[in-house]
C-alpha cells in the first residue's frame, strides 16, 4: 500500500494552503479530513503516510489525542500545524512528547515550510517522490496521479483538459527527452497494437493540441521536419 499524505482541519482555507505546500514538495494531498476521529478511520493499523495535523483539534487533550492516533495509526506520523500562539502553550509539546513527528509555524514562509515537509518526506517515504519523473522551470508533472502543471505568472496552474493520449504524448517525450522521436515511434508507443491503422498525420493534430494546453511550455516541444518531434530539457 502506498504512503498517503492527509490534512486534518476543519477550517477549509487552512487546508488549501497546506495542499499548496505539499504540491510544493512534488505530491498530492491524498484526502482532506475534518476531525481526529476521521484521521483514525481512514489510518488504521495497516496504512502508512503522514498528517498535517491542526493544532487547534488538539487544545487542551493534545497527549492524550496524539497518544491514541499513535496507538490506532502507527504508521501514520503526525506533523502538527500551529499558528504562533499554539507555540506559547503547552499543548504543543504535549503532543511532540506522545510521540509527533513535528510541527510546523503558519507564520513561516511557504519556502521554510516546503523545506522542511520534504525533509520529513524524502527521509520516512521516499517513494511517494518518485511519482514526479521531471521537473522543469515551467512544467512538473505528477505521472502516478496524471497531473500536469506549468508555471504562470500567478504560480502554478494545473492543466486539467488534456486527453489520455496527449498526456501518453508528453510522458514518451520526457522519457526521450533531448532525443529525436519520429512520429512512427510515437504512433507504436502511445498508440500501440493500434498504431499500424492510425494516420501519422494523427500524431501533429495530438502533439499540437498538447502544445496549446501547455502554453509558454508548449514550445519546449520541438518539430523535427520531417521526421517528427523531441522535448527540449
Amino acid at each position: 500500500m502506498d504512503p498517503r499524505l492527509w490534512t486534518v482541519t476543519d477550517r477549509a482555507l487552512e487546508a488549501a494552503r497546506w495542499k499548496s505546500l505539499l504540491k510544493g514538495v512534488g505530491v498530492r494531498c491524498s484526502q482532506r479530513l475534518d476531525s481526529i476521529s476521521a484521521l483514525s478511520q481512514a489510518g488504521g493499523e495497516k496504512a502508512e503516510g503522514l498528517a498535517l495535523l491542526d493544532a487547534d483539534l488538539l487544545t487542551g487533550r493534545a497527549a492524550e489525542r496524539v497518544g491514541l492516533l499513535r496507538q490506532h495509526c502507527p504508521g501514520v506520523q503526525l506533523v502538527i500545524v500551529c499558528s504562533n500562539g499554539a507555540l506559547q502553550g503547552p499543548d504543543l509539546a504535549d503532543a511532540l512528547a506522545s510521540g509527533a513527528l513535528d510541527y510546523l509555524c503558519t507564520a513561516s514562509s511557504d519556502e521554510t515550510l516546503i523545506d522542511k515537509l520534504k525533509f520529513h518526506i524524502e527521509r520516512l517515504f521516499p517513494r511517494i517522490l518518485e511519482s514526479v519523473s521531471t521537473r522543469f522551470k515551467d512544467l512538473r508533472v505528477d505521472w502516478r496521479c496524471r497531473i500536469v502543471e506549468v508555471q504562470g505568472e500567478a504560480g502554478w496552474r494545473e492543466i486539467a483538459a488534456l486527453t489520455p493520449k496527449e498526456f501518453d504524448l508528453l510522458r514518451v517525450l520526457f522519457e526521450l527527452k533531448g532525443r529525436k522521436v519520429s512520429r512512427e515511434e510515437l504512433l507504436e508507443r502511445v498508440w500501440k497494437a493500434r498504431a499500424g491503422s492510425v494516420n501519422p498525420e494523427a500524431v501533429d493534430k495530438q502533439v499540437g493540441s498538447l502544445r496549446r494546453k501547455l502554453g509558454r511550455a508548449g514550445d519546449r516541444i520541438k518539430t523535427v521536419r520531417g521526421f517528427g518531434y523531441a522535448l527540449k530539457a
